[in-house]
């Protein structure tokens, strides 16, 4: 009896030591899986940077610039006023032509190797009708030469003013871009005064841009209530070679009394 009782408590002992490990072995399970739930590390999504290529040497084209050649502007042509009174070039006038208008009106010498003709031009890219008597000579050299225009009889322009010396020019300047330089560019300078055919006038440069640059002068006068013109020009190069020249038959021109 006594020794089953003994053996009973051993078993009970046994029994409760074992429930007493295997309920510290699940605690220790439970801590164990507590723990490990709270030391597991948060994953946080780290972006990995992406690696930068090399970009590829672009190769442009570059065209070689042109030389630019800076050409210098043409250096203006200073045309010489003629002197107040033309003076006329010592020379034997006897030698020389001379020109007579039909009427008897006036008349000049011009150089024996120069001609030309006479004819009445009409203008009609004006208000009305205008015809202007005309007479062209030119000296050696053709178109490229010395050439004289003289312009006369014609209506004023601008009715509504008589013709007086003081305006004369303006009317032979008009004149003259209307039909003797109407595809050039042509410059006028300011008028100034001269004596033609013993009366005081005016008379100006001018500069014509055709197919090359002339260089000229012109005087217009009135004469018994007629318009006159006196018209010279030639290349601006050849102008002082002759500039003696046109004065000489400037001195030269005459109204019959």
């Amino acid at each position: 009896m006594t020794i089953r009782l003994v053996q009973a408590r051993k078993r009970i002992k046994t029994f409760v030591s074992f429930a007493s490990l295997r309920l510290k072995l699940f605690a220790c399970f439970v801590l164990l899986v507590l723990t490990a739930c709270q030391a597991a590390p948060v994953t946080t999504a780290t972006s990995v940077p992406v690696p930068t290529l090399p970009r590829p040497v672009e190769t442009r084209s570059i065209p070689t610039a042109v030389p630019v050649t800076l050409v210098p502007p043409p250096t203006p042509t200073v045309l010489p006023t003629p002197a107040v009174t033309p003076t006329a070039v010592p020379v034997a006038l006897e030698t020389w032509k001379l020109f007579e208008s039909p009427d008897k009106t006036f008349a000049f010498h011009y150089p024996p190797d120069w001609s030309g003709r006479g004819y009445t031009q009409a203008i009609t890219r004006t208000l009305r009708l205008i015809e202007v008597d005309t007479l062209v000579l030119r000296g050696p050299g053709g178109s490229a030469g010395p050439e004289f225009v003289m312009l006369y009889n014609w209506a004023a322009l601008d009715p509504t003013q008589p013709p007086a010396n003081v305006t004369a020019w303006s009317s032979v300047a008009g004149l003259s871009k209307l039909f003797l330089y109407s595809d050039c560019m042509t410059t006028f300078d300011s008028p100034a005064p001269v004596t033609l055919a013993g009366q005081q006038t005016m008379g100006t440069k001018f500069v014509a841009q055709c197919d090359r640059l002339y260089a000229g002068y012109l005087i217009g006068i009135v004469y018994k209530g007629v318009n006159y013109g006196l018209v010279v020009d030639v290349r601006a190069e050849d102008w002082d070679a002759w500039r003696p020249t046109f004065e000489t038959l400037f001195a030269s021109f005459a109204f019959s009394p």
